[in-house]
């Protein structure tokens, strides 16, 4: 009898080491609908050569999805980190449950877009004419991506580009449009293009780092929402093309909820992490903005940029002060 327990004991304790994090709204949301938007990640590979790993990470990708069958619609699969997303059912969901090869479950979130201002307060432009090292502080050479709305690449502010990529002194160099699948991401909505301007405008307003390329994602639709699915499918552009386009930041003005302490168990965080696993800064607003309550924070910052890993820019005010 003694033998059983012990053999019985060991078997629930494997279920529970290999049992996947599930995020609880995943089933409440499936207790009131026939199917919900979720994002996996599936268990991290190590011993492996990068190579090896690469190969064993899709064919562990490709037969998690394969194995949910008819009961899975996938949207987006990811590559930098490995996982994917799309709609399931609750016959999927079990099937996830148990999934050995599944780490995380999570609901696919609804981000809102944040704006704030302005390039002089934080002194960039005192930093425009510094050489330091023969190296200038104009951005010239880097390339920045933007997650948000699009952007309107037509603006002579950024060259005057016909397309991605194309026109006499265009430096939108690249992009996607995640929310239309296809690679026109131009701006629906405005704040993109705002944010852009304030990143790397060089015309009669100067940005940031107003000689910087650009890589644009619209993860953003047109009312300003973005899902946590699209976002990252943007990381992975962005991170998968790094080399290419030479992208040293990920920039995003987006978010959602205000905490007071590190939020690691965001779905972005490991999304996040990746980006700066593979030395690419990811700076994000903190949304300690106006509220609807009519009241900014200074003790609190919205999710992303809560991330521990993320670089968290806060809002202030013209005057000069936290929002």
């Amino acid at each position: 009898m003694k033998k059983y327990i012990i053999v019985i004991t060991f078997i629930l304790l494997i279920s529970i080491v290999n049992a996947a994090n599930l995020d609880k709204n995943v089933e409440k949301e499936l207790n009131n609908k026939n199917e919900v938007d979720v994002i996996v990640y599936l268990k991290d590979v190590n011993n492996l050569k990068k190579i090896q790993a690469t190969d064993f990470k899709t064919n562990i990708r490709k037969n998690s999805i394969q194995n949910l069958g008819n009961d899975f619609k996938i949207k987006y699969e990811y590559s930098s980190l490995n996982g994917f997303s799309g709609k399931i059912n609750k016959n999927a969901l079990e099937k996830l449950k148990n999934d050995p090869n599944v780490k995380e479950i999570y609901l696919n979130q609804k981000r809102k877009i944040f704006l704030q201002d302005s390039v002089p307060l934080i002194n960039a432009t005192l930093m425009h004419n510094k050489v330091i090292n023969n190296i200038n502080l104009t951005g010239k050479g880097q390339t920045i991506c933007i997650l948000d709305t699009g952007i309107n690449y037509s603006h002579n502010d950024f060259g005057s580009c016909t397309s991605l990529g194309n026109g006499t002194n265009c430096r939108v160099t690249s992009g996607y449009d995640y929310v239309n699948n296809n690679n026109d991401p131009y701006d629906d909505n405005g704040h993109g293009t705002h944010v852009a301007g304030i990143i790397a405008a060089n015309g009669n307003i100067k940005g940031v780092a107003p000689e910087a390329n650009l890589t644009i994602i619209k993860v953003c639709d047109n009312t300003g929402n973005c899902s946590d699915s699209a976002i990252i499918a943007g990381f992975d552009f962005c991170i998968n093309n790094k080399n290419n386009f030479n992208i040293n930041v990920i920039s995003m003005s987006l978010g959602g909820g205000l905490y007071s302490n590190y939020c690691n168990d965001d779905p972005l965080a490991p999304i996040i992490n990746s980006a700066v696993g593979n030395n690419v800064t990811v700076a994000i607003a903190s949304g300690n903005g106006l509220n609807n309550d009519g009241v900014g924070r200074n003790s609190q910052i919205a999710a992303p940029a809560c991330v521990q890993n993320a670089t968290s820019v806060t809002s202030s005010t013209k005057q000069d002060t936290i929002s």
